[in-house]
């Protein structure tokens, strides 16, 4: 257990730092955005983009992994949209949470805890995931949440590009792309500006996690939330790993190709993470900012808990 908090307690510190020094005014909503803009822009495409050029493609790139998660990400929404609806909401609120589950907070969470927990695979497996979430999983839950505009319905092929042609726009995307022709061409970077890009990468996860804390301050609640909440963030936290433990297991026997070993517990970590942090901020746009920051809140507190069974869990003896 020692070792396990030896991951998530730093983790969730700097989290409660960064919640602490928000409301006790040492920081201000608008520093926090500051903070989480220069993680998005600037570290995480640093970070990406290293993790690219600094290793053979076949290193960073994993069908196993990217086919596994995808499927997962697709049943995961599914499974929310079909309790939403069981439970009795409406179509907005439903699509709503599909996307509050369709990617996780790889890049402010999932990386500084794979960081700790697997240093040598942390880049190869937050690449992996920006792929996966910017060219399937966000766009799969805007569809979701614009297919109950009667304006969309009509365009839906419009709404993809516009969807795609932003997802082109993202830096971390950017630096997918760009990392990928550097490493199918070959070029070697200068020593200097290696050096460079290593030290915004490593400013990644303190400054990602400490921006988490200081935007859950202030948090709005809407009374009859709490339904929603609860079975957006136990599909999220619970039966997301689930699936994906389910599908590595399985799909190798359908003849699809295997994750890799070292990648099966990444997988599992990943899947685990809480709700992405832009999740309120998509939502705002059709009316459900305030019940999707309710939702990242619970969803990230919640997720220590369920992260450190899973570490646990994964790294009893008995397994």
């Amino acid at each position: 257990m020692l070792a396990v908090l030896n991951i998530t307690f730093p983790i969730f510190a700097l989290i409660a730092l960064g919640h602490v020094m928000t409301r006790r005014g040492w920081f201000v909503p608008q520093e926090m955005s500051t903070l989480g803009h220069f993680t998005i822009n600037v570290a995480l495409p640093a970070l990406i983009f290293n993790a690219m050029v600094s290793r053979p493609l076949a290193e960073v790139v994993n069908p196993g992994y990217l086919l596994t998660y995808a499927l997962a990400t697709v049943l995961t929404m599914a499974l929310a949209g079909l309790a939403l609806k069981i439970a009795g909401f409406r179509a907005r609120r439903c699509t709503v949470g599909m996307l509050g589950v369709c990617c996780s907070n790889s890049g402010y969470m999932g990386y500084p805890i794979l960081m700790l927990a697997y240093p040598d695979l942390a880049g190869t497996v937050l690449t992996m995931q920006v792929v996966i979430e910017n060219f399937l999983s966000i766009p799969l839950g805007l569809m979701a949440v614009e297919s109950t505009t009667p304006r969309v319905r009509a365009e839906p092929l419009r709404l993809l590009v516009q969807i795609l042609g932003g997802v082109l726009r993202r830096p971390m995307v950017q630096a997918v792309i760009l990392g990928l022709i550097v490493n199918l061409s070959g070029i070697h970077l200068p020593q200097a500006v290696g050096h460079m890009v290593s030290i915004l990468a490593v400013s990644t996860s303190a400054v990602a996690l400490f921006y988490i804390g200081g935007t859950l301050v202030g948090v709005p609640h809407e009374r009859g939330d709490g339904l929603f909440v609860g079975l957006v963030v136990t599909v999220k936290l619970i039966a997301m790993p689930l699936i994906a433990f389910g599908l590595s297991a399985a799909l190798p026997h359908l003849g699809v190709p295997a994750v890799a070993t070292v990648l099966a517990v990444p997988l599992l970590i990943s899947a685990a993470m809480p709700t992405m942090g832009i999740f309120p901020i998509l939502a705002q746009d059709y009316g459900e900012g305030g019940v999707a920051a309710v939702t990242l809140l619970v969803a990230t507190v919640v997720s220590f808990f369920t992260i450190s069974a899973l570490l646990a869990l994964v790294h009893s003896p008995a397994l």
